[in-house]
C-alpha cells in the first residue's frame, strides 16, 4: 500500500516528464527562427574566441606582455624602490601603470615622454693677458628648453632584446640684453615688425637610437647605436633672415658586455665609438677610435660602470671609471681623459629623491702650445723679443652637482638640478667655471621606469645610464 501510494503521489509528474521526453526527443525538437539564429551567433562567438586566443599567444611570444588573468596570477606586489628598479637580470613586468596604457588600443609596446625646462647658468673664464685670476670675465644665460620622445620596444624572444626611439629637442638661450631689447622696442611700438623673439641662439636637436641586447642569464651583451644632428637658427623665431644650418652631427656605436648578480648589483663594460663632425668649428671635430697605425696612431676609449641597490635604505649607487682617447682635427686639442664618477640616489619622503653627484677627471694634452713666460697685457712691449717656450697643457676638471626628485605619480615628474663644474688648467686662459639651475618637468608614459631605462643610455651624463 505504501508503494502504491507513493507511486500514486507522484504519478502525474512522472508520467508529464516521460511524455515530454517521449513526443518530443532532443534530436527531433522542431527550429524555429530564433533557435537558428542563436546557433549561428554561437557558431560566430566560438570562432572569435578560437581566433583571440591565437592572436595573444602570438604576442606572448613576440612582445612577451600579455596581461596575466587574475584568477590565476595575483597582482605583483609592490617595489620597495619608488622610483626606479634595482639591477635584475630578466626584464622588468608591466606594473599597473603599463597595463592600463597597454589596455587602450594601439598603444601596447610604445613608450615616450613630452617634457619642458628653464634654466640658468653662469660661465666664469679668466682673462688670456691679465696678470691673475681674480677678476675674470663672467657671463650669464638664461634657456628654455622643449623635448619629446617616441620610442617603440622592447620586441622580444628567448635570448634577444630589441628598442627604438625617435628625440626631438629645443633650447632657446637668451642674455639679459637680448630679454631688455625685446621689452624696450616691442612694448614702445607694438608694431609687428619690431616683434623679435628675445632669443640668442635656438640649437634644436633630432636623435635617432636603436639598442639590441643579447640575454644569457647572468650576462648580457649588446650593440647601442644613436644618430644625432643639431640645427641652429629658425624662420619663425630670432632675427630677421636669420641662417638656419646644420651645425653638429654626432654618431655614436656602442658594443657592451655586463654582468648582474641578482638584484643587487650590476657591472658594464662598453666602449664607445663616438665620432662628432662640427661644421661651424672644424677644428672642434673629434673621435674616440681609430684602427689606423698611420698618422696619430690608434686610439680607443673604454667605460666600466658599476651600480649597487641598498636594500636596507632603498638607495642605488653608481661609480663609474673610464678612459677617453680623443682625436681632433686640430691636433692641438688630441687628449687622454682618466676619471671616475660617483652618485647616490636615495629616497627622503613623499616621492622625493636626492641624487649627489661628485665626477673627477684628469686631462692629458698631447700636444705643448708656445707660451712667453710670464706674458701679461701691460708688459707685451717690453718681451716682445723674448722667446717662446714649449708648456704643456694638463687640465683637472670637477664636477659636483645634487639633484632633487619630485615624483608625483607614476607618470609625472619634477626635477630641480644645480651643478658646478671647473676646469683648473696649467694655461690660465683654460681654467673655466660654470654654475647651472634648471627645473623641469616630465610626462612619460607608461611610467618613469620603463622610460628611463629605455632612454637614457649611454648619454654624456654619466648618472643617466641603466643599470
Amino acid at each position: 500500500m505504501r508503494h502504491a501510494r507513493d507511486r500514486q503521489g507522484a504519478g502525474p509528474l512522472q508520467r508529464k516528464k516521460v511524455t515530454v521526453f517521449k513526443r518530443f526527443p532532443k534530436r527531433h525538437v522542431p527550429r524555429t527562427k530564433c533557435s537558428k539564429l542563436a546557433a549561428i551567433l554561437r557558431l560566430f562567438a566560438v570562432t572569435l574566441i578560437n581566433f583571440s586566443t591565437s592572436h595573444i599567444g602570438l604576442s606572448q611570444v613576440i612582445f612577451d606582455q600579455s596581461p596575466a588573468s587574475p584568477k590565476t596570477s595575483p597582482a605583483p606586489a609592490a617595489s620597495p624602490n619608488p622610483t626606479a628598479t634595482p639591477p635584475q637580470i630578466a626584464a622588468p613586468q608591466n606594473s599597473s601603470a603599463d597595463a592600463s596604457w597597454n589596455g587602450i588600443r594601439g598603444l601596447s609596446n610604445w613608450y615616450g615622454l613630452v617634457g619642458t625646462g628653464f634654466g640658468i647658468d653662469e660661465v666664469s673664464k679668466c682673462d688670456p693677458g691679465a696678470e691673475s685670476c681674480n677678476a675674470p670675465i663672467s657671463e650669464s644665460r638664461y634657456f628654455l628648453m622643449m623635448k619629446g620622445l617616441v620610442g617603440w620596444g622592447p620586441i622580444r624572444t628567448k635570448h634577444f632584446l630589441f628598442n627604438i626611439h625617435y628625440k626631438y629637442s629645443q633650447n632657446w638661450g637668451t642674455d639679459y640684453l637680448q630679454v631688455d631689447r625685446f621689452f624696450a622696442k616691442w612694448f614702445d611700438t607694438y608694431k609687428t615688425e619690431d616683434f623679435l623673439f628675445p632669443t640668442k641662439s635656438l640649437l634644436r636637436s633630432h636623435e635617432i637610437a636603436w639598442d639590441l641586447r643579447g640575454l644569457w642569464n647572468p650576462f648580457q651583451a649588446g650593440l647601442f647605436s644613436r644618430l644625432s644632428f643639431g640645427r641652429v637658427g629658425s624662420s619663425f623665431f630670432g632675427e630677421p633672415l636669420e641662417e638656419v644650418e646644420t651645425v653638429v652631427v654626432a654618431e655614436n656605436f656602442v658594443p657592451y658586455f655586463s654582468y648582474k648578480y641578482d638584484r643587487f648589483y650590476r657591472a658594464q663594460l662598453s666602449f664607445p665609438f663616438r665620432t662628432e663632425i662640427n661644421r661651424e668649428d672644424p677644428r672642434l671635430s673629434n673621435t674616440t677610435y681609430s684602427f689606423s697605425s698611420k698618422g696619430r696612431g690608434r686610439i680607443f676609449s673604454l667605460k666600466l660602470s658599476n651600480a649597487g641597490y641598498i636594500e636596507p635604505i632603498e638607495s642605488l649607487v653608481y661609480l663609474d671609471l673610464s678612459h677617453q682617447q680623443l682625436k681632433y682635427a686640430s691636433i692641438q686639442n688630441d687628449r687622454i681623459r682618466n676619471g671616475a664618477s660617483a652618485s647616490v640616489d636615495f629616497p627622503v619622503a613623499f616621492g622625493i629623491r636626492i641624487v649627489p653627484k661628485l665626477g673627477y677627471f684628469k686631462d692629458e694634452y698631447l700636444v705643448s702650445r708656445p707660451r712667453i713666460p710670464g706674458y701679461t697685457k701691460k708688459r707685451a712691449a717690453e718681451l716682445i723679443n723674448t722667446k717662446a717656450v714649449e708648456v704643456s697643457r694638463n687640465d683637472t676638471f670637477l664636477t659636483l652637482g645634487l639633484n632633487l626628485n619630485w615624483n608625483i605619480d607614476e607618470n609625472s615628474r619634477v626635477d630641480l638640478n644645480l651643478s658646478r663644474e671647473s676646469n683648473t688648467s696649467t694655461l690660465s686662459e683654460f681654467n673655466i667655471t660654470r654654475n647651472e639651475l634648471v627645473l623641469g618637468y616630465t610626462f612619460t608614459w607608461p611610467n618613469q621606469n620603463t622610460v628611463s631605462k629605455r632612454v637614457d643610455r649611454f648619454t654624456e651624463s654619466p648618472y643617466a645610464e641603466e643599470f
